[in-house]
């Protein structure tokens, strides 16, 4: 079966890998620059693939491009069968949606969580379950005909790169499980219940400031959900900017009397204590402007800068 290949963001690697091991055609690779993309977005690098290396090895034709939806008749020249458009950061307009049947995924259990950002608001919302769907993509925002979900579990100490680790494997493994059925023309698409439909919009820049004024397990939520390779949750003082990589909620502390949300109150177990609306956070990863503060001996110097001082 011969495929056109859309992608940039991590989880198109294994879907790729997953259709070259399943015998498909891959007619042309489309995807955008790694360091224009990590320009553009304040991404790491590592939330991006170079496909150069692979396209390369196994003589697949490759262009990086700005926008597919400019590429509608290059694409139409390969005859595809199918085009799979994953780990792609723009809408797909008619005029490619046209040519062939595509493909793309959602890291959220559809109908639930369609838009933008899902699982870093999985995260920050405390969700436990979610899932890997492939779906038929059209002219609306992920309410496309589903042709296979894999369910997976949200860990309450699982960081953003732990989430994206399990998706690029279950994107993979959804790959490897329909291609087949494709190829032979015996796939289900399954229409989604639009009555149960619910919408995430895109993260923006102010989404990642701290609110001390929260719970501690609301601020953890955010921590956890922005850490790398996204930009960070992040607060200030002194004019200066914290970011804050990773935390815990040390259970058993007690905060002081009359501590405010947000003041820095203590140094325990390797932790800068932290006091939030109803408890205390621990850091244990955190920036301040361009240095980072790690190891303990590190964190100790950075308490000793912020001891009793009220981060906002």
């Amino acid at each position: 079966m011969r495929v056109v290949f859309v992608g940039v963001v991590n989880s198109a690697k294994p879907a790729l890998d997953a259709l070259v091991s399943c015998g498909a055609d891959v007619a042309g690779l489309f995807t955008i620059d790694v360091k224009y993309m990590v320009s553009m977005s304040n991404m790491e690098r590592e939330y991006f693939v170079d496909f150069r290396p692979t396209a390369e090895k196994l003589g697949i034709p490759l262009k990086q491009i700005k926008n597919i939806n400019d590429h509608a008749d290059e694409i139409r020249s390969l005859e595809p069968d199918y085009i799979f458009i994953i780990g792609w950061p723009q809408m797909v307009r008619s005029e490619v949606l046209s040519i062939a049947p595509c493909i793309g995924m959602h890291p959220a259990p559809l109908p639930k969580r369609r838009g933008g950002a899902p699982l870093n608001w999985q995260i920050i919302d405390g969700e436990t379950e979610s899932a890997v769907s492939l779906l038929r993509l059209g002219e609306g925002v992920d309410n496309g005909d589903i042709l296979i979900q894999i369910p997976f579990n949200i860990g309450p100490a699982d960081y953003i790169n732990d989430v994206m680790d399990r998706v690029c494997e279950l994107t993979g493994l959804a790959v490897e499980r329909t291609y087949p059925l494709l190829a032979t023309g015996r796939e289900a698409w399954n229409p989604q219940d639009h009555s149960q439909a619910t919408v995430t919009r895109r993260r923006r820049p102010p989404d990642g400031l701290v609110n001390w004024n929260d719970s501690s397990r609301r601020i953890f939520n955010l921590i956890r959900a922005v850490s790398h390779p996204f930009p960070g949750a992040f607060t200030h003082c002194d004019g200066q900017v914290i970011k804050v990589w990773r935390a815990y909620v040390p259970l058993g502390y007690r905060p002081r009397v009359r501590a405010v949300p947000g003041e820095v109150l203590d140094f325990v177990g390797g932790a800068i204590i932290v006091c939030t609306r109803d408890y205390c956070l621990g850091l244990t990863e955190i920036q301040v402007d361009d240095r980072v503060y790690l190891s303990e001996p590190e964190l100790r110097q950075a308490y000793a800068m912020l001891a009793g001082k009220v981060l906002g």
